[in-house]
């Protein structure tokens, strides 16, 4: 029987290095990640071309056969939800399972929330959130940070201890990324939120494709592939990325 690929769809590279996490885990799966990077966060765009360029590439994966597809982009699920619920195969929204795991495990609890101005702007979370207390934390900074490779640096310290200064003598039980390459600044966050439980984003989604896949994968090595828009110098992505890749 043929192996059928598992799809992520992304826009821009926040969250790319969900392929560090799965790949390990289901390594007999074959993923073909794809991301739109020639419109960054599809500024000015109507939401009727957003909807047009995000079928594309689902097409793409579609094409491939995908037997799931992981939707890892905040702002397609915020402009796309409708389409993607008509879509022929399951999909995960990393907006549902975040805000699941939140709202079973710290229901009423106060939070740390932790989002770029356009996920905050677009009240994705904080309106299905069952909170004490939510303190937002917008983190555009961090997101450049993360994607210019200057993580571990007197800057990434610098940058995180003046974001969670509001919040470092209040009494918050949980810090929630909403990206996952949020998950590696890790040691920034713990060096000033030491012992606070941060969401673990691609744990979350490891356990949904387990739960979505009754049969997985148990033979052969599994195989990674990334479509992207523009050209290898302008997709500059590789030092997020620990896997091996084929890129088209």
């Amino acid at each position: 029987m043929k192996k059928l690929p598992i799809g992520i769809i992304d826009m821009n590279i926040n969250n790319i290095s969900i392929l560090n996490y799965l790949t390990p885990v289901f390594k007999h799966e074959d993923f073909i990640y794809i991301n739109d990077l020639q419109q960054l966060e599809y500024e000015g765009l109507t939401p009727e071309a957003i909807n047009e360029r995000v079928k594309k590439n689902i097409d793409i994966l579609l094409t491939c056969g995908i037997k799931l597809l992981i939707v890892v982009s905040n702002t397609i699920i915020e402009y796309c939800l409708p389409y993607l619920k008509k879509l022929p195969v399951p999909f995960i929204s990393i907006v549902d399972v975040i805000i699941d795991y939140v709202n079973n495990k710290y229901e009423h609890k106060n939070m740390a929330f932790l989002a770029s101005t356009n996920i905050m702007e677009a009240n994705l979370y904080q309106k299905r959130f069952r909170y004490n207390h939510l303190y937002p934390l917008i983190s555009d900074e961090l997101d450049k940070i993360i994607n210019d490779n200057k993580l571990k640096t007197n800057t990434s310290f610098s940058t995180t201890k003046e974001l969670f200064k509001p919040v470092m003598k209040k009494d918050v039980d949980i810090i929630i990324p909403t990206t996952v390459n949020m998950m590696l600044m890790k040691t920034e966050i713990n060096e000033y939120m030491p012992f606070i439980n941060i969401v673990n984003i691609p744990e979350l989604i490891c356990d949904k494709i387990n739960n979505i896949l009754t049969t997985p994968e148990m033979k052969g090595k599994g195989k990674t592939t990334i479509y992207i828009n523009v050209s290898k110098k302008k997709a500059n992505f590789q030092h997020l990325l620990s896997v091996k890749y084929k890129l088209k």
